[in-house]
């Protein structure tokens, strides 16, 4: 049942008669459909409305007798009901009907149409189907002359026990609000019968067809203040769980629960409805609505004329969090793969690890308030250092599409490149122990790196450039021979095939130094390497190398210039220095420490 549609009429009634719901309860009204005019004496009438409101009318109910009403009772406006009429009509006409039945003897009491009040259109018969003039049947004889009724009309004869209730069921007189008239002299209700007599009006059947109903805009009504709050007081109800604050009918707090772990509590003061009601929200409410006066367009255009009911408010302010719904499976995703804390008790607000190599951990702060808006990130200090650029520089953030991107697709990004960074930073400290030279280029992601050796007495540079893919370790790294071989085209074909063959098995967990270590064996099985003083591979005295293949310098005779860098048997360079005090190729006296000592 259409609960607009309802209160609608409950208003329209509210405008002339004196009309309560009972229990707060729309579908069932009670209010008094007469008053005598010395105020003594006043008749109450229920309303209840059936589930096929508005298709068919409500029904009218007596829960007492009322002088000189016949049983049977007919009004125009129920046969005549279509689903745009209105109660206030059948109201309307029921009390003028009433009034003369009451105040004036049976037999002077004429049944007229009553005319429908100005601002709700009347509904005039066709031509060709004249009303008929209703007259008051004589009730103790059957109807003679022009009393005679037509037969067509069909009378509905209400059976007493078919409305037999439980007895809490009703408000009596006594239990609701009393009203007063202009000089606020309290209205006496009749003594109530030791059996309740019960008077239902039901309209003849229609067989036209029922047309649908248009959309209703509420009037601008000047109803009773209490009546009003208790309205919008049962509106909320029927859709929010709340709790009233205090003994204040018009001063509620609302439970909104919107996922499993978010429940916010609203508290709403329509007291004064209907002025602008006062909406009280938690602090960390406040952070995602922000100041509700401004950010809800019903409380910052409220209209107290023509004011909007409270649980629109209520409706405004969910459909507001229901994006928390998304929030939440965002923040599963990410809680599902990284360690996280909710900041401030939100879970928009995130605190992200991100663990990498040496269990080192690095943090990020996520919002995700405005999703599915890019996120907002916010890295720490040490991960600006890995990273050194802004977050909205990530290739998932300038990929995000609404609706389809997730966050955790970010942070997976940001991950993998502190992976890489850590990576990258331990290949580097692996290649400055095993290699003359290295340096790393973060912009370009390239390693520039170089190798010495030795061909026919001649000193070479091999120098390697090394371009980190973005997949890397995943994917191989490019490698490239800078120096150029062309006396040494051996050497140049075995240094190529070995990079071929480690990039083509290559395994994220294999190292640059891997490849590095088999070029350097490879440099040095081609190299000749001889003592510039006997010019020979084998030392004249001890017979060693004077440059093992291993690189140990037990299995060699091996020292070398620290000016000019040329190698030496240790045995010739000792005589050497014996005799010339300095080297026999640069002519520069040696330190302390590589002094023969005689």
């Amino acid at each position: 049942m259409d609960n607009g549609r309802l209160l609608h009429e409950a208003q329209l009634i509210a405008t002339e008669f004196k009309f309560y719901m009972v229990k707060g309860n729309l579908e069932h009204l009670y209010g008094y459909i007469y008053q005598s005019p010395d105020r003594e004496t006043k008749y109450p009438l229920e309303i209840k409305y059936t589930a096929d409101f508005p298709d068919s009318p409500p029904d009218f109910i007596f829960p007492q007798p009322i002088p000189n009403v016949p049983d049977e009772i007919e009004l125009h406006s129920l046969n005549n009901w279509t689903s745009e009429s209105h109660v206030i009509e059948a109201v309307r006409e029921l009390a003028a009907l009433i009034k003369r039945y009451v105040e004036k003897p049976p037999d002077e009491v004429v049944k007229q149409e009553i005319p429908p009040k100005s601002g709700i259109p009347e509904k005039k018969a066709p031509l060709s189907d004249p009303e008929p003039e209703y007259i008051t049947p004589v009730m103790d004889g059957p109807p003679t002359g022009s009393q005679e009724l037509d037969q067509s009309n069909q009378y509905l004869t209400p059976n007493p026990t078919q409305y037999q209730y439980e007895q809490d069921e009703y408000l009596n007189p006594d239990d609701l609000p009393q009203w007063t008239d202009e000089d606020d002299s309290p209205l006496k209700t009749a003594e109530p019968l030791e059996e309740e007599h019960y008077i239902t009006l039901n309209p003849s059947p229609i067989s036209e067809k029922i047309p649908e109903l248009e959309q209703m805009v509420t009037p601008d009504v000047d109803s009773d203040p209490d009546i009003q709050v208790s309205t919008e007081a049962a509106l909320i109800q029927q859709e929010y769980a709340i709790d009233y604050v205090g003994n204040e009918m018009g001063v509620v707090e609302v439970y909104l629960t919107i996922t499993i772990e978010q429940t916010f509590i609203i508290r709403i003061d329509f007291s004064s409805y209907p002025k602008r009601p006062i909406v009280t929200v938690q602090e960390n409410l406040q952070k995602i609505l922000g100041d509700v006066k401004s950010t809800l367009d019903l409380l910052k255009n409220w209209n107290e004329r023509k004011p909007k009911h409270v649980v629109e408010l209520i409706r405004e302010i969910e459909g507001k969090l229901w994006f928390l719904s998304d929030i939440e499976q965002e923040a599963k995703m990410v809680n599902g793969e990284y360690k996280t804390e909710m900041i401030d008790g939100l879970i928009s607000n995130l605190r992200v690890g991100l663990f990498t190599y040496g269990f080192k951990e690095y943090t990020l702060d996520l919002d995700i308030s405005k999703y599915p808006t890019e996120p907002i990130i916010q890295f720490s200090s040490e991960l600006q250092q890995v990273l050194p650029f802004p977050p909205e520089d990530l290739m998932a953030f300038k990929n995000w599409k609404r609706k389809e991107s997730h966050v955790v697709d970010i942070l997976r990004e940001v991950s993998w490149l502190v992976d890489k960074a850590s990576r990258i930073s331990f290949e580097v400290d692996l290649l400055k122990g095993g290699v003359k030279r290295v340096e790393y280029n973060k912009i370009s992601d390239n390693f520039l790196i170089e190798l010495s050796g030795q061909l026919k007495t001649k000193d070479l540079k091999f120098e390697f450039e090394v371009h980190i893919q973005d997949e890397y370790p995943i994917t191989a790294p490019e490698f490239k021979l800078l120096s150029e071989l062309e006396e040494n085209e051996e050497i140049q074909g075995k240094i190529t095939k070995q990079i071929d063959s480690f990039t083509a098995q290559w395994h994220p967990f294999n190292y640059l130094i891997d490849l590095f270590n088999q070029i350097s064996k490879t440099i040095f099985a081609e190299s000749i390497i001889s003592c510039v003083i006997c010019h020979k591979l084998d030392c004249p005295e001890c017979g060693m190398k004077i440059s093992a293949s291993s690189g140990d310098s037990y299995d060699q005779c091996q020292t070398q210039c620290p000016s000019c860098e040329r190698l030496y048997h240790a045995h010739c360079w000792n005589q050497t220095i014996i005799s010339f005090g300095k080297c026999g190729f640069c002519l520069r006296p040696p330190p302390d420490h590589l002094k023969p000592q005689i």
